[in-house]
Order: structure tokens, then C-alpha cells, then sequence
């Protein structure tokens, strides 16, 4: 996962990213078991990231939170998508610099822009 995750920021560094991308950066992030093991994982990374809040049915499905999610995404303006792929550079620069710990200290201490 290590190598994707390069790949994937290296991806995010360029200042326009289309569309398309940033789906499938967002798919590999909330799918991949290696960042997220347990689904309430989750909860604080679509609130940082993403400012979503979802109800508990949707969480018990990460296939339905990467479902809402996209849909969330997709109806943001050009301004928010950007913070969005800004959010998931920074996210993916923490797990490869390992500073990523999904704990509740490191979503507060966390530098992500809020939409």
C-alpha cells in the first residue's frame, strides 16, 4: 500500500488535478483496510477532510460512505474540490512521513482546511 500511496500524492502535487483523480484517490483512501481498519475509523477523516457527517447506517457500509461521499465531491464547486485534493495531499503525506496515527489527538492537531 506503501507504493500506492506515493503514487497517489504524487498525483495530488500538480495544481489541477481533474476531477476523475481525486474520485479515485477518495475511493482508494476510504476503501483501503490499511489506513481505515474498522469502519468508525472513518468518522473523523470524512469530518476533517471532508466536513461530512453521516448517519450510522451509512457508516456500517464503507461501501455506501464512499458512495455518499463521491456524491458530496461531485457537487462541490471548483473552490472546494481543491480544498478537498489539498486535504487528501496532506493526509497522504502524513502516512508516508508515518505521522499518521488515527487517534483523536492527531485529527485535532490535524492542518486540514475546513470547506
Amino acid at each position: 500500500m506503501n507504493e500506492k500511496i506515493i503514487i497517489i500524492r504524487n498525483d495530488l502535487k500538480n495544481k489541477t488535478v481533474p476531477d476523475y483523480k481525486i474520485s479515485g484517490v477518495i475511493v482508494a483512501v476510504l476503501l483501503s483496510k490499511e489506513i481505515f481498519p474498522h469502519n468508525s475509523d472513518l468518522v473523523p477523516a470524512l469530518s476533517q477532510i471532508f466536513s461530512l457527517q453521516f448517519k450510522e447506517y451509512v457508516l456500517k457500509s464503507r461501501t455506501l460512505t464512499m458512495a455518499r461521499t463521491l456524491r458530496a465531491f461531485d457537487n462541490l464547486n471548483v473552490e472546494g474540490k481543491f480544498q478537498i485534493k489539498n486535504n487528501l495531499f496532506l493526509l497522504c503525506s502524513d502516512i508516508i512521513d508515518e505521522r499518521f496515527n488515527n487517534t483523536d489527538e492527531y485529527w485535532n492537531k490535524a492542518k486540514y482546511v475546513r470547506i
